[in-house]
């Protein structure tokens, strides 16, 4: 019945807006603020921004990892598994781990993790092009995770990890950049040595 609050404990927000018809559940759900026909929840089980898993399924695409986690049977437990694009996978391994965003900002986000066995970091922001991952400075593939998120894998250990925005388009548009500002400084000396 209420399938779309099951996936929004994958989400990195804590709150959530419904009319006044709606009831949650007290168990899950606690009332924060309630004014004319606006309520606002809090989702007691939301994830973290970042958070390790010790199990993985893996998924083909976006429709198979939609598939599992709209399932009405629950079987997906994103707190401790995680859904990910890929065909190759470490062994992950049951033990204690935890990790803690230190620095966030738009362009780049830092975590400290610190597990005692190897874990997949989830991390509650949007897969897109262009964000590279860096485990302890060593560059790491992002693999899509939970069908929209982004995920790595974090070795056993105590690590820094970054992910940092840098797009190719904006390495390209810096290097078009360049070349016109050269043209156009050649183009200059060139026109003042002629007028003389």
């Amino acid at each position: 019945m209420f399938t779309n609050i099951r996936l929004s404990e994958i989400g990195k927000e804590n709150n959530l807006l419904f009319d006044e018809t709606f009831y949650p559940d007290p168990s899950v759900y606690s009332m924060r603020y309630s004014k004319g026909v606006v309520t606002i929840f809090e989702n007691k089980n939301a994830l973290p921004r970042a958070y390790l898993v010790s199990n993985l399924i893996r998924v083909k695409n976006l429709e198979e990892a939609c598939s599992i986690l709209w399932d009405s049977t629950g079987s997906f437990y994103p707190h401790k598994e995680a859904l990910v694009e890929t065909d190759e996978a470490p062994a992950l391994e049951e033990g204690e781990g935890s990790c803690e965003v230190i620095d966030y900002q738009p362009n780049k986000i830092t975590i400290e993790t610190n597990s005692e066995s190897n874990k997949f970091l989830v991390l509650s922001e949007t897969y897109y092009p262009g964000w590279r991952a860096y485990v302890d400075g060593k560059a790491e593939k992002i693999y899509k995770t939970n069908g929209v998120l982004r995920g790595i894998f974090i070795p056993k250990g105590k690590h820094f990890v970054e992910f940092v925005y840098k797009p190719l388009s904006f390495k390209f548009g810096a290097m078009i950049s360049l070349i016109t500002f050269v043209g156009l400084v050649i183009g200059l000396i060139r026109t003042c040595k002629r007028s003389r």
